[in-house]
């Protein structure tokens, strides 16, 4: 199963015809009307380039892609602090 940076039926198109079995899509459906997020959220995830994003949680083995702020520049800068352990 794929999954990761898949938004549209390209993506779908393209991990099929590399050998993924089926796809896995989240971020898409984000901005779906029948999402219950706040809409300022769905307007900045609309309006975000690749580049307004920061993964943390590998260290963890979760990865997880975020929208860079305050908060996600803090916890990606402290997830390989040697003081922390898992």
């Amino acid at each position: 199963i794929a999954a990761g940076g898949i938004a549209d039926g390209r993506g779908v198109a393209a991990a099929l015809m590399l050998g993924a079995q089926g796809v896995q899509l989240g971020t898409r459906f984000l901005v779906a009307k029948e999402c219950t997020i706040h809409q300022n959220y769905k307007d900045k995830v609309i309006a975000a380039k690749d580049s307004d994003t920061i993964t943390t949680g590998r260290r963890l083995g979760h990865p997880v892609r975020q929208l860079k702020n305050e908060f996600s520049r803090s916890l990606a800068s402290r997830e390989y602090d040697t003081g922390i352990t898992n």
